[in-house]
């Protein structure tokens, strides 16, 4: 069982008269012109954008969409599996798309819009290239999203179940166990024990080993703290935990997050079952415990979304490998080229991001030689299983934790290794 998921943190409705829309023009001046035919191209648009909305059809949506899309910042692929799965449509229908302001860009234009229900509004950023298709969709926050930073270095123990770490933690004032997982891109809460608030709410997709699927909903809390670090006034997004949740960590309240970590640097001590987290400066630096000593490797990554990404080999192949702490197994797309040194052990059936496991059955075995830098590791469980939106990445998840003590500075944004002895 892979326990992973991430979610995509999107807007909220605003319940307020409409009357309030024009509090959200901002001033400033038009660097590129829009010409006539490009505005009333843009209106088009938009109001064939509002019927493929209401109609919730992905199809009918295909000619507006430019060559490459981004919806909330994520990248083509994802953008467009997230809009096939409904992750733009909504539970009530759009009376109107008001623009608010179009703007020129160098390669394109943008309009800033109101997508208006009967009580409410909804305010999109929507870009269009030169032929005044959409090449992006997003959400127009009104605040700043918070940012969350221990105020100081602290140490804490994790509880292992199903090779997972679990650190005790509270929500609301309510403790319990969470998953540390680098892998989900915003708080998680589990559905057993917080509702969906009434009214309402935005539609969004969550993403899973299994695929993409609808979002179970969200809800806002006041106050998470684990140790030195607390984040207020955020969104946790609700969760099925059924299949993680064991005795030996219930309560399982949720999950803790990139998005409470990535002004961060984390540091696994999986022998220890012990975790260390360092504020960070802008920069990346941190203050260094006492009797550190330099890592056998360090490794430099960059982010997919909000997943780490570096380079591993096997054999002559070279992959892009992720990294998600909350993953229990690591992940192989495909053999090709690496068949003399994978040695499968049986199959996996079922993967599961936290509830119901799919019906999938993947080859299981170990790769006898992968490297990371100047490091080379032997013998790693590997699964054969392309998670679908992933195409051609592989992914390590805990089974890299147990190798030594990992370290992931996520603004430095480098991951360092000291292998055990």
């Amino acid at each position: 069982m892979i326990a992973r998921i991430r979610t995509i943190r999107l807007g909220a409705v605003t319940a307020c008269g409409l009357g309030f829309l024009a509090a959200l023009v901002l001033s400033g001046c038009q660097t590129y012109p829009v010409g006539r035919d490009a505005k009333e191209e843009i209106k088009t648009a938009l109001s064939t954008y509002k019927h493929v909305v209401n109609a919730r059809s992905y199809t009918a949506l295909g000619p507006l969409l430019s060559k490459t899309l981004s919806v909330d910042g994520l990248p083509d692929d994802i953008s467009r599996a997230g809009l096939a799965s409904g992750m733009k449509w909504l539970p009530f229908k759009i009376v109107e798309i008001r623009i608010l302001a179009i703007k020129g860009l160098p390669d394109g234009y943008e309009a800033r819009t109101a997508l208006c229900m009967n009580t409410s509004y909804l305010p999109q950023r929507i870009g269009f290239d030169r032929e005044c298709r959409i090449r992006s969709i997003s959400a127009e926050f009104q605040e700043k999203p918070k940012e969350t930073t221990a105020s100081a270095p602290f140490a804490d123990r994790f509880s292992v179940s199903g090779g997972l770490p679990f650190v005790r933690a509270s929500v609301d004032g309510r403790p319990g166990w969470f998953l540390l997982d680098t892998g989900s891109s915003g708080l998680l809460l589990n559905q057993k024990y917080f509702r969906k608030p009434d009214g309402p709410s935005v539609p969004g997709i969550s993403s899973g080993v299994n695929g993409l699927a609808p979002a179970r909903g969200s809800r806002p809390v006041r106050l998470l703290t684990w140790g030195r670090l607390s984040a207020s006034n955020i969104s946790g997004k609700l969760h099925d935990f059924s299949l993680m949740e064991q005795p030996s960590v219930t309560p399982l309240l949720g999950a803790i997050s990139h998005s409470e970590l990535r002004n961060s640097s984390i540091v696994f001590d999986w022998n220890a079952r012990s975790v260390q987290v360092f504020p960070t400066r802008s920069d990346g630096s941190r203050k260094p415990a006492a009797g550190e000593r330099p890592p056998a490797v360090t490794l430099p990554f960059t982010y997919y979304m909000h997943m780490p990404v570096m380079k591993a080999r096997i054999g002559e192949r070279v992959l892009d490998v992720l990294f998600d702490s909350g993953a229990q197994l690591n992940l192989l797309p495909d053999t090709s080229g690496i068949e003399a040194h994978f040695r499968q052990t049986g199959f996996l059936g079922g993967f599961s991001s936290g509830g119901t496991p799919s019906d999938a059955r993947s080859p299981l075995g170990t790769v006898d030689r992968i490297t990371l830098g100047l490091v080379e590791f032997r013998d790693l469980p590997f699964a054969i299983y392309q998670i679908p939106y992933l195409q051609g990445k592989a992914m390590l998840g805990t089974p890299l934790l147990q190798q030594g003590r990992v370290e992931l500075n996520f603004r430095a944004r480098r991951i360092s290794i000291w292998p055990w002895d």
